[in-house]
Order: C-alpha cells, then structure tokens, then sequence
C-alpha cells in the first residue's frame, strides 16, 4: 500500500516533466497536441508567454493543467509564482481566442468560457501572490508590478479582439461581463500604489493604468445597461427600440473594431522598432569589431 502511495507521486512528476517539453514543441488540432511560438513582440520582462497556433485536444489541455499546478506548486519564490500565473492566465485567454475562431457553435462557446474562467483563476492566483511579495518588496516585486501594469493592458487588447470575433447576443453578453469583472480587477492595484516601499515611478505608472482601466470598466456597464434597457422595451413590443438596439450594437462593434486594428498597428510599429534597434546594434558591433581589427593589425606591425 505504501507503494502505491510512493508510485503515484513518481508517475505524475514524471509526467510532469515529459509533458512539458511535449506541450511547447508539438502542433495540435481535435486529435493532436498543441504547437506554441514564443510572442516575439511580447513587452514583458522575463515572462514568455506562448501563442497557440490552434485549438488544444482535451487531453492536451489536461496534461496542461497538471504542468502549470505542478510548476506553481514547487515554485516557492512569491514574485516569480505571480508571473508564472500571469503568463498562465494569458496563455488561456489566447487559447479561449482560438476556440472562438475554430467554431460558433454551443460546445467550444462553454469551452472558451471555461478557458476564461481559468485564466481568471490564475489572475487570482497572481495578485495573491503579488500581495504576499508586497509585505516584503524587491527587485524582483518592482519589475512584477511593472508586468502587472502591462498584463492588464494586454488582457483588454485579448478581450477587444474577442468581442469583435462574438457573434451572437449570448456570447456577446459573457464576454462582456467578463471584461467588467477583469478590467474591475485593477482595484487591487491599490495595495501597490500605496505601498511607500515601490519606487514613486513605478507607483504613479500603476495609479494612471489603474485610472485607464477602471474608465474602461464604466464604459462598458453603461453599455450593458442601456442595451439592457433597449431589450426590455423590445420585449414590450417596442418596434423602434430593436432599430436601436441594433445601431448601439453596430456602433460598439465599429469601435472594438478599430481599438483592434489600432492595436495591430501599435504592434507592427513595435516589431519594427525592435527590429532596427537589433540591426543598429549588429551594424555597431560590427563596427567596433573592425575598429578593433584594425588596431591589431597596426599594432603587429609596429612590432
């Protein structure tokens, strides 16, 4: 009996460990497992999130599962804990992007809703391990807080570009409440912006996106509510209010729309950026390389 208790533990760290070289190299559709590519624009510092090229197996998502436990669990250091679960929570949120584009129908609507609920598990993971580091601030806290403040304005881009994708009024509606409870989340931001411990710089970039994000949040529950109440009115059998009801939702969906394509744009710009920054500086030390070939050979010479 002991045994067993000693194999299982074994078998699943095993697993663990096989499973996640498996996870981030091998392509995946309904049958196979899932292919990853490193966000090369990523802005974050030190977190490489992975974007799904397609939808993962359920098997695959569950040998997911036990890896990111697996890695939070034997992670004991409280400021890298909390990025793991932003870039855990992230990755689901692609995945949940990837669901939406696979399929409309009912069955991957509850899947992506489930990958949302998991990711925003992780955001809770994240902050609580984020409060704990607050009690005792770093180097390694400041530049977390620093990835919080991009995570939140990465996860809005994430949403924008699933409420664009929602095609029916159900999905349109959980995506949207999903949206005010995540983007309500920068509330906790506070415990960070007041902590005399975080450099002032740090503390006022946490307190503008705080200030952006919970703007956000209102825009978006004042839209619920005034399409709530157009549907109310056409429930009476109020003609016009459908009329309007469907010009608020093509309004809305003209505006996500352009954030999204101002958002691609913003990236593009970035990847070029990056991109001449890395010629600029192979071209300087190439450069300096000659300069310094150029000395020795002057220097062989006086010899």
């Amino acid at each position: 009996m002991k045994q067993n208790f000693l194999i299982l533990p074994a078998f699943l760290m095993a697993l663990f460990l096989f499973a996640t070289p498996v996870l981030a190299q091998t392509g995946t559709d309904s049958d196979s497992d899932d292919t990853s590519n490193t966000t090369e624009d990523t802005d974050y510092e030190g977190i490489d999130v992975n974007e799904p090229t397609d939808v993962p197996s359920e098997f695959v998502l569950f040998m997911r599962s036990m890896r990111e436990r697996f890695s939070l669990m034997l992670t004991r250091n409280t400021n890298r804990r909390a990025e793991q679960a932003i870039k855990f929570a992230e990755e689901r949120m692609l995945i949940a992007e990837k669901m939406f584009e696979k399929d409309k129908g009912e069955k991957m609507r509850l899947r992506a809703r489930r990958m949302l609920e998991i990711a925003n598990n992780m955001m809770n993971e994240s902050e609580d391990n984020e409060d704990a580091a607050l009690k005792n601030p770093n180097k390694e806290t400041e530049r977390l807080l620093r990835n919080r403040a991009k995570q939140l304005e990465r996860h809005r881009m994430i949403m924008d570009r699933l409420e664009e994708k929602a095609t029916d009024e159900k999905t349109t509606d959980e995506i949207l409440k999903i949206r005010e409870e995540m983007e309500m989340r920068a509330r906790r931001l506070e415990n960070a912006i007041q902590n005399e411990k975080i450099p002032e710089e740090i503390r006022q970039h946490l307190k503008d996106v705080k200030e952006r994000i919970e703007a956000q949040a209102t825009e978006i529950r004042e839209h619920v509510e005034e399409v709530q109440a157009l549907r109310e009115r056409r429930e009476q059998g109020d003609e016009k209010a459908g009329k309007e009801l469907k010009a608020l939702k093509d309004r809305r969906h003209e505006i996500i729309k352009q954030k999204v394509e101002e958002a691609q744009q913003m990236m593009e710009r970035r990847r070029e950026m990056m991109q001449q920054k890395l010629e600029n500086k192979e071209a300087g030390e190439a450069e300096e390389a000659g300069e310094a070939e150029k000395v020795e050979e002057y220097n062989e010479a006086g010899e």
